[in-house]
């Protein structure tokens, strides 16, 4: 039996591995914390300083755990380094979640007030729906090129 790798089957994407990291606090780990030591991704091989993205202009799908997605452009003339993903991807989320909670605490106090349930299980009520998780939930950690659209890899 022979084995067809991803790129065979699908040439129009591209993956990039970001290491793990928490997106409300920043931490980094090279490979999944949870997992053994035997990871595919040893600390030595991970450059966070690398331009994995070459182009200048990029754009990158926010979906989960979000009811209702939407895409971001971002611009650097330079390329995209792995540590200005990561960091361009959890400033996003931050705004997200500032905003949603914002918008959600005023319009759950009315919720409250009417006897009915708010929060992340039931989905906040701005813009993006946030639904089933906060923010400390969240571990990104690759990014994956589809139709010129980059797909966070992001795990909870």
């Amino acid at each position: 039996m022979s084995l067809i790798s991803v790129e065979t089957l699908q040439p129009n994407i591209t993956n990039i591995e970001l290491g793990y990291v928490e997106m409300q606090s920043g931490k980094q780990f090279p490979a999944d914390p949870d997992e053994e030591s035997d990871s595919e991704l040893p600390a030595a091989k991970i450059d966070f300083n690398e331009v994995v993205i070459d182009e200048s202009s990029i754009k990158i799908n926010y979906s989960y755990p979000f009811k209702n997605p939407r895409t971001a452009t971002y611009e650097c003339r330079t390329g995209f380094t792995r540590k200005l993903l990561i960091k361009i991807i959890r400033a996003k989320y931050h705004a997200i979640y500032n905003e949603e909670l914002q918008l959600n605490k005023i319009l759950a106090d009315e919720m409250k007030a009417k006897g009915l349930k708010t929060g992340y299980q039931h989905g906040t009520l701005g813009e993006w729906g946030i639904y089933g998780h906060c923010i400390g939930d969240l571990v990104l950690h690759s990014m994956q090129l589809k139709n010129g659209v980059w797909e966070l890899g992001i795990d909870s």
